[in-house]
């Protein structure tokens, strides 16, 4: 038996035993201990962590009987590999990170714990030479480990200072620059709040407000966990509280209004103070804005760390969004009632929502919503608010949280603009490039739908309590945080963008659209990383977006075709990404490195061709490893053509989220597309062709070519 084997002496196989429960210990430590510095003012965070830990010792009791077969190793060991392999499946349950990761560093604890303190053992019984060369290189194992496992990452962010080439700034004021307008703040709530002292005594009469009842939008605020969340928050799921804190312009206005909400993060860390920069900046430039408290949605820090699903409330999205509504309406009375501080100070016409992580997600439904009757789950709701809400900014939004009516969120005529990194250790999924491609513009007004994807932009940083790191406990340790981009130039970034599409679109400050048809522009305003951007807005005219049907020949546009050659790769694909589809449907092209040029050829029908002053426009997008070189050939009716200089598609951005590949197998890369613009000079286009440098193989994904028509954006 494997027993006689390892018929070790007592006493080395105490110091195992005290060796692998140290390791065992240590990686508890790990989740115990950020579990307790958040949630300590929370009695059931200390509940469940109690009731955790008796549930391991436990399952490493009855995990143990189930190893007896390997006779080598004394009840108690077994007891503690048990409790270790418990552990493993309960990191697996929640951290994100696969199994084989875990039950490398699991076991590498455990094991070499169990070495080294065998070694320790054996020292003060016999073979001291033998037991300290055992226990030192256990020792330096542990060590290493260790290191490894404390250290932020390997691979560390560099700027790009090459990033915008030749590109001509921007003539306009830099938008992350603080405006004109002196800044006011204060706060609005129930003004009984028991945690929040600014939501509680200390709001002012004129700004106090009903509580709502949302239980008919979320689950699972019931039983044992829905009794401890009201115990903490001093209110139930009937009685949610509409809080937030404002910062505003000094003047008289009216001045547009926007509310942001934050995602999902420990409700005992306060989400709503961490977005101070965007408010204080944007009323400085004639915004008011709201930050909406929406932390008891949020899961505790117990349900956070450990991943515990009854702690969590279920199907919350649609309860985050209909909460920005409700803010909506008690700001329109305030706006209405005469004596308010408020009175006639709000420009009802111009609304924005901006919404991070789940908030994200949040404020595409709500203006979805905004616009409906009823919920579309339950009539028994009925919504009829019908507010002007103009512009949407999500933040590494998630989707596909909610679907209404079983149906996917597809909000209409908004503007809509999303920004993502490429270091998001909670979004590991462009997910609001799916959102971007089902909006639809359906009316005669101006509207426009942008994107930004940020080499080194992580999930947390946009908010300034949520930090640096976007896991917490062990699977925040298998994290790059090296590869991270400083917390400064990441909302340099936000600053930037958000309040660029903010002038433009509810102040009519049209230049600043520039940045979104092409992010080089703002060389000067923005930190030096990798950018790639894809703009729409509603004058776009499509010759091919590719869903028409599966037939590669024709094209959007009646009477128009598409044609290839010398193309190893010709398709039409619905699209993915890391996660899911993407939501849109593309021509693939492909090209071994060769002697003849590949090219792609779309002929123009004359009801579809540039006007004067018109732009083409169109998204291309890297599958492969190396960049691709193109040009453009527009080609008149009379056989003129008109040729663009070479243009570069620039490979993937390599993402390096994780220490390691082993920690979490996800794709290094994913598509993400780049939006060109060429020129019209004249018009009567026949054809728009595609000629691809043969030298280097290469393989891309082509979507939305069309026109646009320049035009400004009207308030």
């Amino acid at each position: 038996m494997l027993g006689r084997k390892l018929s070790l002496a007592r006493v080395t196989w105490r110091g195992a035993t005290w060796g692998a429960l140290f390791g065992v210990f240590a990686l508890w430590l790990v989740e115990a201990v950020p579990m307790i510095a958040v949630g300590a003012g929370n009695a059931a965070v200390w509940l469940v962590l109690a009731l955790v830990t008796a549930g391991l010792v436990l399952a490493g009791f009855f995990a143990g009987l189930l190893l007896r077969w390997l006779g080598a190793l004394p009840p108690r060991h077994r007891w503690i590999v048990g409790t270790a392999l418990a552990l493993a499946v309960t990191l697996t349950y929640y951290a994100g990170t696969t199994a084989g990761s875990l039950a490398i560093f699991v076991s590498g604890a455990v094991v070499l714990g169990s070495v080294a303190g065998g070694a320790l053992g054996s020292w003060f019984w016999r073979r001291r030479r033998i037991s300290v060369a055992v226990f030192a290189a256990a020792a330096l194992g542990l060590l290493f480990g260790l290191r490894w496992f404390l250290v932020d990452g390997n691979d560390a962010y560099v700027a790009s200072p090459e990033w915008a080439g030749d590109a001509k700034a921007l003539d306009a004021e830099d938008p992350s620059k603080p405006g004109g307008f002196a800044v006011k703040t204060l706060t609005y709530g129930s003004g009984s709040d028991q945690r929040r002292p600014e939501f509680g005594t200390q709001v002012a009469e004129a700004f106090r407000t009903a509580s709502v009842d949302g239980s008919k939008l979320v689950e699972q605020w019931t039983g044992a966990a829905g009794w401890a969340r009201t115990r903490y928050w001093g209110f139930d799921a009937k009685h949610m509280p509409l809080q937030a804190r404002v910062w505003y312009p000094d003047g008289a206005g009216p001045f547009p209004l926007v509310l942001v909400v934050h995602g999902n993060h420990d409700m005992e860390e306060y989400s709503d103070p961490g977005y101070a920069y965007l408010g204080e900046l944007m009323a400085s430039r004639g915004f008011i804005v709201a930050s909406v408290d929406e932390n008891f949605i949020n899961g505790s820090v117990a349900s956070n760390t450990l991943g515990i699903p009854e702690i969590f409330l279920q199907k919350e999205t649609d309860a985050r969004a209909w909460i920005l509504l409700e803010h909506l309406r008690t700001w329109k009375a305030w706006n209405a009632r005469e004596g308010h501080p408020f009175f006639g100070r709000v420009d009802m016409h111009q609304i924005a929502l901006i919404g991070h992580s789940r908030g994200g997600e949040a404020v595409s439904v709500a203006a979805a919503f905004n616009r409906l009757p009823y919920n579309p789950d339950d009539a028994n709701l009925r919504f009829d608010y019908g507010f002007d809400i103009r512009t949407v900014i999500a933040i590494a939004p998630v989707d596909g949280q909610i679907h209404p009516a079983g149906r996917q969120t597809e909000p209409r005529n908004v503007n809509y603009f999303v920004l993502q990194g490429t270091e998001d250790g909670d979004m590991l999924s462009f997910h609001g490039s799916r959102q971007l491609e089902r909006i639809k513009f359906t009316d005669e007004r101006d509207w426009c739908k942008t994107s930004l994807y940020i080499r080194g932009a992580n999930h947390g940083q946009f908010n300034t309590v949520w930090g640096r790191s976007d896991l917490s406990g062990f699977g925040g340790h298998l994290l790059n945080l090296r590869g991270i981009m400083p917390a400064e130039a990441q909302r340099q970034v936000a600053k930037t963008t958000i309040s660029a599409f903010l002038e433009a679109t509810l102040h009519g400050r049209s230049e600043y659209l520039a940045l979104f048809r092409d992010t080089r522009t703002g060389r000067n305003w923005l930190p030096p990383t990798d950018y790639r951007n894809k703009f729409e807005d509603s004058t776009h005219r499509f010759l091919a977006t590719y869903e028409e049907d599966i037939d590669l020949t024709t094209t959007t546009a009646a009477g128009g075709s598409a044609r290839g050659e010398n193309l190893d790769a010709w398709g039409e694909q619905w699209l993915k990404l890391t996660w899911g589809d993407l939501d849109t449907s593309a021509v693939v092209l492909g090209w071994n490195a060769k002697k003849e040029t590949p090219s792609y050829t779309l002929s123009v029908p004359a009801a579809a061709a540039p006007k004067k002053d018109d732009v083409l426009v169109f998204a291309m997008g890297n599958m492969g490893e190396t960049p691709a070189t193109f040009t453009v050939e527009l080609v008149n009716r009379g056989g003129e053509v008109q040729r663009t200089v070479p243009l570069r598609l620039a490979p993937p951005i390599v993402t390096n989220v994780y220490k390691a590949s082993f920690a979490a197998r996800v794709p290094k890369s994913e598509l993400v597309f780049q939006s060109f613009e060429v020129p019209v000079n004249g018009s009567e286009v026949e054809a728009v062709r595609f000629v691809f440098d043969p030298s280097v193989a290469a393989t891309v994904a082509l979507d939305d070519v069309g026109v646009r028509t320049p035009r400004q954006m009207a308030r």
